[in-house]
Formats: structure tokens, C-alpha cells, sequence
């Protein structure tokens, strides 16, 4: 049942309004997002936690983009599904790697890099390794 929340409200979301840089794929978030509510066999993880990684940022380049801005809830409640273990673990996973990453703001202008850092740092803090190193 609690997937199909999730995938409801993927679909629900307008992803193109989060217009970032050029890199930026609005047509691939459902399919990754969805990639990872549908994860049951560990052995995918490291596959589709680097495609959503790349579909919300540039995992090389070590950014995020602004359509974190509505990805973040929809990851924070995929990691908090004890009932699936491999995906909760991935979203985990991705969610701590963002924490660490940049903003990269390209082409939107709902918020400033700082804003962008800001949310991204206090909303994800709980996911970070340096929550657990305290």
C-alpha cells in the first residue's frame, strides 16, 4: 500500500518545473524514482542508486539539482520503510551521499545556491554520516 503512495505521488509531482542545468533529465525522475520503490534484489542497488543519483544530480561532478526539492520527501520515506530492506537501504545510501553534495542551480530560479545548500543540509542531517559520528 505504501508503494502505491509513493508512486502516486511521483507521478503527482511536476518534475519539469525544477528546471536545472542542461544535464538536467525531468523524463527520467519517474522511471529512476520508481527503479528505486520497486528495488527488492540487493544486486540492483548499486545500478539504480547511481541512475538516481544522476537523474537528481551529477554523482561525478558531486551536485545536486533543484528538483531535490521535491525528490528528498519522497526519498526520506523510501529510507524509513523497514519493510523493504534493500530499498531503505539503498535511499539511505543515496541520501547520505546528497548530504555531502552541492547545489547546482543551472537554469531555475526559485531559490539561490545557499537556500538550495540550506534545505538540502537540514533536511538530510539525520541521514549524514556525521549524525552517526557524534
Amino acid at each position: 500500500m505504501a508503494d502505491k503512495s509513493l508512486e502516486a505521488q511521483l507521478h503527482a509531482t511536476d518534475w519539469r518545473q525544477y528546471s536545472g542545468p542542461d544535464l538536467y533529465a525531468p523524463d527520467k525522475v519517474i522511471a529512476s524514482l520508481l527503479a528505486l520503490i520497486e528495488l527488492h534484489d540487493q544486486n540492483a542497488s548499486k545500478a539504480v542508486g547511481e541512475t538516481v543519483l544522476n537523474t537528481l544530480g551529477n554523482n561525478h561532478q558531486g551536485v545536486y539539482y533543484p528538483v531535490v526539492l521535491a525528490a528528498l520527501d519522497l526519498l526520506i520515506s523510501m529510507a524509513e520503510a523497514a519493510d523493504q530492506p534493500v530499498r531503505m537501504r539503498c535511499a539511505r545510501a543515496l541520501l547520505n551521499d546528497l548530504y555531502y553534495f552541492e547545489p547546482e542551480l543551472g537554469y531555475y530560479d526559485g531559490c539561490s545556491n545557499e537556500e538550495l545548500k540550506r534545505f538540502v543540509c537540514t533536511k538530510l542531517q539525520p541521514y549524514s554520516d556525521a549524525e552517526f559520528s557524534r
